[in-house]
């Protein structure tokens, strides 16, 4: 992998100065990204002699070295030579960003086959085809063949299934000014597949936060264990939910659906955040760039008291219990309302504080509360007529220093949720030095996920040794024996793996049910046993 994401030397297959040609933007971003390594190019129908000063060769056996990592933007019918190309010639890392293959056709499978069969001869290790393959923010490595900005350099790792998915995915990152550490699109995973990506981000010194997206998941239990293993948050996209999902991924990434409820189940169980809506990749990013909740004990606060009430309700169902500060704390806060009109309670309606260094005391006051483990803050930068009136102060002065400096000394979450014009918001989360919400909901929702997290990590892990009431043996040769189950005869399965069950009897006729079910004496009952009646209820067979 470290080859792969720190090559000191790239060829690119298939380079070409043609304006229309995908190649050279491969070549372009590299440069732009400030990529320091050895650039080669190599084209046999080419011409040219260099490319924006990088010279381009007729054939991989004229290059001056072995390069470290080769990327092929040539077509799908070329791919099984060029491989076998490149590893007679020792390039052991390929970058294969062409589409045509078992997403496409027939045709494509074959290619796929043949493709594959040449790496394991050689001993090649590839990324792709059908992706946009590799990134680094590090080393100004870019070979997606799409022309990216180099985003600045940070903690947010991406691994996607989909390429054009995959730039969005770094599309919202820069957008909500957060950083890159690496960047993976897989697509159709001949090779390397999200495990193998997982596995070496978790392990990354860069990464401290794995956005997952995938269509398919092949090898359910190894991404289990993968992620049991890594103490970092994996935020999870899992399209190809419906059947016409399913049937749209056949034919981008040759992708099949998996049964949901049992991702569900394993995603929870590895501790993995599933996300359901797209733009939660960055919200619940935004929850981990705050200190870990190391409690429940949350404080509520705005300015505006609707606003205290519905973040408060979104707290309850949250399942936050609401931080008592103390009779000190109000009583000293008392000094500095205004009307008076207002219960001081939490959550904190702050409408009646028009001292602005007031406002700053209540925030480092309620962070350094020991009975209040993060705190949450709803407000607004409004778009009103210019003035000095106290409410353009209040709302308008910039608390930004004074809440970064509560969250670095304090080392507890502080969660901001600022409304206002879009372009506003947009250059005050590009000057502050904390993540701020769009709504209370995204702020509550990803706290709570982060709380989860945290505090799952501070659990003994679950013992998986199997208890001794388990009778192993038996159950493997039940299995054995039993090559269609058809509903009853299941229990006895259930029962050789320790599991307590209702006793059952199967009758053939109305007599041996009556006898049956005085001997089991009543109430009892009866459910149909048949392979046509998979759900009883349903058939009316209860």
């Amino acid at each position: 992998m470290d080859k792969l994401f720190y090559p000191e030397s790239v060829v690119i297959v298939g380079l070409s100065s043609n304006p229309r040609g995908i190649s050279r933007v491969v070549l372009e971003n590299l440069l732009r990204w400030g990529f320091g390594g050895k650039i080669f190019g190599v084209n046999p129908h080419s011409h040219d002699g260099y490319v924006k000063g990088i010279k381009v060769y007729n054939a991989l056996t004229e290059l001056p070295e072995v390069p470290d990592l080769a990327v092929c933007l040539i077509p799908a019918r070329l791919i099984p030579d060029q491989v076998e190309q490149c590893g007679k010639l020792g390039i052991q890392r390929m970058a294969i960003p062409t589409g045509g293959f078992a997403e496409f056709n027939e045709d494509g499978r074959r290619l796929t086959d043949l493709m594959v069969e040449n790496a394991q001869r050689y001993g090649v290790r590839i990324v792709g085809p059908n992706g946009l393959t590799v990134a680094n923010s590090r080393n100004g490595l870019c070979l997606p063949f799409l022309p990216f900005c180099k985003p600045r350099e940070g903690n947010i790792s991406i691994i996607s299934q989909s390429g054009g998915v995959s730039a969005i995915m770094l599309g919202l990152l820069m957008g909500e000014h957060m950083g890159l550490a690496k960047y993976v699109s897989i697509g159709n995973k001949v090779d390397l597949d999200e495990i193998d990506f997982l596995r070496y981000f978790g392990a990354d010194g860069d990464t401290q936060i794995i956005w997952l997206y995938l269509e398919s998941i092949d090898r359910g239990r190894e991404l289990i264990e993968a992620a049991k293993r890594i103490d970092k948050p994996i935020i999870l996209y899992k399209a190809n939910t419906t059947s016409a999902g399913k049937k749209a991924a056949l034919s981008h990434t040759a992708a099949l659906s998996n049964d949901e409820n049992v991702i569900d189940a394993a995603m929870e169980e590895a501790g993995i955040i599933r996300i359901h809506n797209f733009r939660d990749f960055a919200s619940m990013t935004k929850a981990f760039q705050l200190p870990p909740m190391r409690g429940n004990r949350i404080m509520v606060m705005s300015p505006a008291g609707g606003f205290a009430v519905l973040t408060a309700d979104l707290c309850e169902q949250a399942g936050f219990d609401f931080a008592h500060p103390g009779d000190a704390f109000y009583d000293a806060l008392k000094q500095y309302v205004t009307a008076g009109v207002i219960n001081l309670s939490n959550p904190l309606d702050m409408g009646d504080l028009y001292d602005t260094a007031a406002i700053t005391r209540v925030f480092f006051s309620v962070m350094h509360n020991e009975n209040v483990d993060g705190a949450v803050y709803v407000s607004e930068w409004p778009s009103w007529a210019e003035g000095d009136d106290v409410f353009t102060t209040m709302f308008r002065t910039d608390f930004s220093k004074e809440i970064r400096g509560a969250i670095v000394s304090s080392r507890k979450p502080f969660g901001i949720c600022l409304f206002g014009a879009p372009g506003t918001v947009a250059e005050i989360k590009g000057n502050v030095q904390f993540p701020i919400f769009d709504s209370p909901e995204e702020m509550i929702r990803c706290l709570a996920a982060q709380r989860d997290f945290c505090l799952r990590l501070k659990r003994e892990p679950v013992s998986e040794k199997r208890p001794d009431i388990i009778d192993v043996a038996a159950a493997k040769e039940w299995l054995h024996e039993h090559g269609g189950i058809i509903g009853g005869e299941s229990l006895e399965l259930l029962r050789l793996y320790g599991i307590t069950v209702v006793e059952t009897l199967t009758a053939r006729d109305e007599g041996e049910a009556i006898e049956m079910a005085r001997k089991l004496t009543y109430p009892v009952v009866m459910k149909v046993d048949s392979p046509d009646a998979l759900h009883k209820t349903e058939a009316q067979g209860v």
